[in-house]
């Protein structure tokens, strides 16, 4: 049983059980969830900044804990607990934020990092090459999963799709696709631009991401060596699966995305993970390229990095904060480099920090948050029947981002405890960062993935 496939209902339905114990620390007084709407939080931002003299005494009443050892037991299940506590900053700033969109002006920029003497631009998708890769695609089908591994398919609206790009085919002009070089004007944008140099950049831009490739045709994805180890990144292949012949180091790799980054004046964001990685055509799957993947996130107010990509869900996820407006996710970039330099990158969600609220906001006691992390994973991991153990990988004070009750387009950053873990399955492997994430102004669950 897949732990982020259990039944909600059924974990719930436990909780109300007799029976279940947590042995560690005593089990605290509050909810394990707390409750957003006591308005802790807004008087916390709203109160005078603490003075710099003072913040480290008031804020902690302790010394700032650099390592967190305990060993639990939930029932049959055991909670290790031994790392360190990464506490980056000794104040603890809060901005109110709001989502911002991407313009014209921005991608271009971009464009110009890539292709400073573009000398002509055309539709993507629409190259003789790319319609025979669309044409081929639509003729083999789906890949459909089974107990052998999987086969290719027919599809509802394959003929159509066939008749569609032999037509294409039949019509394509390269003189008449190509254009001479002009900056994109309007978003959304699905451009390749040509250098004089020969070197073809595609460009996908929207109000919410853009993303650019490098000599990497129409649809390039990136896929990390997690997912290739899972089996069927591609095709048919098999599980265990690594990513070789990368010979680029992940120093060399970082060195080239950061000056990237500075170039285009992105001053804001700081390095959260790297990963092996490959660039894969998306509709002929064939490899195109072997490298880094590298992450990065927002760093207002100097706290910890968060690598977003990896992380996955937790069961116990109660979030109201769905109800006020469509979905805020978490900004990040990520990049590939191999050998050649950058190849892909993409940027999503944007935000625009409004103002600083708090300079210095007073937040709770490192013990009640380690109060506050065990009874969480005591509500999520009571049922524990297919579960063996639960490691902690990582413990560290973080911006989190939360919405604003009543105002949809309005956000803040707040510092936040994340605690990444990982799960020891008894029948099943599994490979998955999972998360929890508490404010640590109110004690609340921030769901840092978004909104």
């Amino acid at each position: 049983m897949r732990y982020n496939s259990f039944s909600l209902c059924r974990l719930l339905l436990i909780l109300l059980l007799p029976g279940v114990f947590l042995a560690c620390q005593p089990t605290p007084a509050q909810d394990a969830i707390v409750n957003k709407g006591d308005s802790v939080l807004e008087a916390a931002l709203a109160a005078t900044p603490l003075p710099t003299q003072e913040a480290d005494t008031i804020n902690t009443a302790e010394p700032h804990v650099s390592h967190w050892t305990e060993f639990c037991k939930i029932n049959d299940v055991d909670l290790i607990i031994d790392v360190p506590v990464e506490w980056p900053v000794s104040e603890y700033p809060a901005y109110e934020v709001q989502p911002r969109e991407f313009r014209p002006e921005d991608i271009n920029a971009i464009v110009d990092y890539f292709v400073p003497e573009a000398v002509s631009v055309r539709e993507t998708g629409y190259s003789e090459q790319e319609i025979l890769e669309n044409l081929e695609a639509a003729v083999r089908g789906y890949w459909y999963v089974n107990d052998d591994g999987g086969y290719y398919g027919p599809y509802e609206g394959q003929e159509e799709d066939i008749a569609y790009w032999q037509e294409q085919l039949r019509r394509v002009s390269e003189e008449d696709a190509v254009q001479h070089f002009e900056p994109i004007d309007e978003l959304p944008a699905r451009k390749t631009f040509i250098n004089s140099d020969g070197k073809e950049v595609s460009v996908s831009a929207r109000g919410s991401s853009w993303a650019v490739a490098v000599s990497l045709g129409q649809l390039p994805i990136i896929q990390p060596e997690s997912l290739v180890i899972g089996g069927t990144a591609i095709g048919n292949e098999p599980k265990g699966t690594t990513i070789e012949n990368i010979t680029i180091r992940k120093e060399e790799a970082l060195e080239e995305a950061t000056r990237f980054l500075l170039d285009i004046g992105y001053e804001a964001f700081q390095f959260s993970g790297a990963e092996k990685a490959r660039m894969v055509n998306g509709i002929t799957e064939d490899i195109l390229a072997a490298g880094w993947r590298l992450t990065f996130c927002r760093n207002d107010g100097g706290y910890a990095p968060v690598d977003y990509t990896k992380l996955r869900y937790s069961v116990l996820r109660t979030n109201t904060q769905v109800a006020y407006s469509k979905p805020w996710l978490s900004e990040r970039i990520q990049i590939f480099v191999d050998e050649q330099g950058i190849r892909f990158a993409e940027q999503a969600y944007p935000i625009a920090v409004n103002k600083e609220i708090n300079s210095n906001v007073t937040i709770l006691p490192f013990k009640s948050i380690q109060e506050q992390i065990l009874k969480r994973f005591q509500y999520e991991f009571s049922w524990g029947e297919s579960i063996s153990s639960i490691t902690v990988e990582r413990v560290a004070l973080i911006g989190g981002l939360i919405r604003m009750p009543d105002h949809p387009d309005l956000g803040r950053i707040v510092p936040t405890w994340l605690v990444e873990f990982s799960i020891e399955e008894k029948d099943l492997e599994n490979t998955d960062t999972y998360f929890i994430a508490i404010n640590a102004v109110d004690g609340s669950d921030v769901n840092i993935l978004g909104y």
